[in-house]
């Protein structure tokens, strides 16, 4: 069986690493319902990079999230924040962060955007 190639040809939808962490609103070049498969790169506010497939991307509430272990007390901070796609608009909505020591108990939950979509590749 032979692939499609304009299957596979990727299409940037977004891309902007210079944009403020997670707030507001991204405009992207094309109606994400017109793509079967998306790939989003984030990073967060520690400058740690992540990335997440989503397929059947339109009108869906996608969870952009970290983790990071260290520091001298042991700590894991775990930070997410959420970003829905319909049309051609990204609208960012809330974001925690959470601090746990390596006693399991809670140093801090914090309501903060903590990352930013720095790039939205499309598949169709």
């Amino acid at each position: 069986m032979m692939l499609n190639p304009k299957l596979l040809k990727p299409i940037i939808l977004y891309e902007n690493e210079t944009s403020p962490v997670g707030t507001g609103t991204i405009t992207l070049n094309d109606n994400i319902s017109n793509y079967s498969r998306i790939d989003i790169s984030y990073i967060n506010n520690d400058n740690e990079h992540s990335g997440i497939t989503i397929y059947n991307p339109a009108n869906k509430k996608i969870c952009l999230q970290s983790a990071h272990a260290g520091g001298t007390n042991y700590y894991l901070t775990y930070k997410f924040s959420y970003i829905t796609l319909n049309g051609t608009i990204g609208t960012y909505e809330s974001g925690r962060e959470l601090v746990i020591s390596s006693n399991k108990s809670i140093f801090s939950v914090t309501d903060v955007s903590n990352q930013k979509v720095t790039s939205i590749i499309g598949y169709k």
